[in-house]
């Protein structure tokens, strides 16, 4: 039979596990003021046009064609841009250990995302039910 432990050997372990992400310099949510360093103003104000934009891309193929902080970067472009403010100084501060041929490559990249439809047009009448009549077939079991 194995012994139970007593209850302050958990307590104390549980203690140190919380201290030490408490304490840790590895913080789960850092700041959004350190996120855009200062050079975008207020940054709060972007993040629920930002979010959104991610999360309508959900249902496109972009996070298939670009990297996930190429999105990221995107959709704060996009958000910014709507407050007629501009982005290049914080992409240029971000960018700048890259070449510049890269860092124009990620740029161009960046604001493609930005400029990505969301709503598309329905494919034509003809199309939808040409699906239809494939779909049925897949569904019956007779074929």
């Amino acid at each position: 039979m194995v012994p139970k432990l007593p209850q302050n050997v958990i307590n104390t372990a549980f203690h140190y596990y919380e201290r030490f992400f408490f304490d840790s310099v590895c913080d789960g949510t850092p700041s959004k003021r350190d996120f855009t360093l200062d050079v975008i103003k207020d940054p709060e104000r972007f993040c629920l046009k930002a979010k959104n934009f991610m999360d309508k891309l959900l249902l496109t193929k972009a996070y298939i064609l670009y990297a996930p902080a190429q999105i990221a970067l995107g959709s704060l472009a996009l958000a910014v841009s709507e407050s007629q403010e501009t982005i290049e100084p914080y992409l240029n501060i971000l960018l700048s250990k890259y070449s510049k041929e890269e860092k124009e490559n990620l740029t161009k990249k960046i604001m493609e995302i930005a400029q990505i439809k969301l709503d598309p047009q329905p494919p034509p009448k003809e199309v939808i039910e040409i699906l239809e009549l494939r779909l049925n077939n897949c569904k019956n079991q007779l074929h």
